[in-house]
């Protein structure tokens, strides 16, 4: 069985990926066209915020917002809440790479903060953090397993 958020953290991915390609042409490869580097752009940011949205609409899920160096980007919930957690995410994120490359741990895929209430995971789309903030209790893996109704 497919899990439906791995599913959708690669498609973003994927769009990153096309938007990082284009920006770094330049450097001894023929200049990629302004409206190209817009348009993938336009085209990643559109779904990181849809995938924002999607994450929030699941049951039990508090909050949701994707950041870059703790500035928002997107966010579903309390802003003032979803700028605070932002920071706190580009506080952690590139402590954390190193810890699991120093630890031997593969290729980091998710940071989870967990309270008597409450948690926070971290995940990560290039340079994009995409936090989801939710009650300890809730089993994440489960509620964003499978495709939105």
């Amino acid at each position: 069985m497919s899990h439906w958020l791995t599913n959708r953290l690669e498609e973003v991915q994927t769009r990153y990926d096309a938007w990082l390609q284009l920006r770094q042409r330049g450097e001894g490869r023929p200049a990629a066209d302004a409206a190209d580097v817009t348009t993938a752009r336009a085209a990643f940011l559109h779904d990181l915020a849809r995938l924002v949205e999607e994450v929030a609409e699941r049951r039990g899920i508090h909050a949701v917002f994707a950041s870059h160096d703790g500035l928002l980007v997107h966010c579903v919930g309390s802003q003032a809440e979803a700028d605070a957690l932002a920071a706190v995410a580009a506080s952690v994120v590139q402590p954390a790479y190193a810890a699991a490359r120093t630890l031997g741990l593969g290729e980091l895929h998710q940071v989870v903060f967990a309270g008597d209430e409450r948690k926070l995971a971290l995940m990560m789309v290039g340079d994009i953090s995409i936090g989801v903030l939710a009650p300890v209790g809730l089993h994440l893996a489960e509620v964003l397993a499978a495709q939105p109704a």
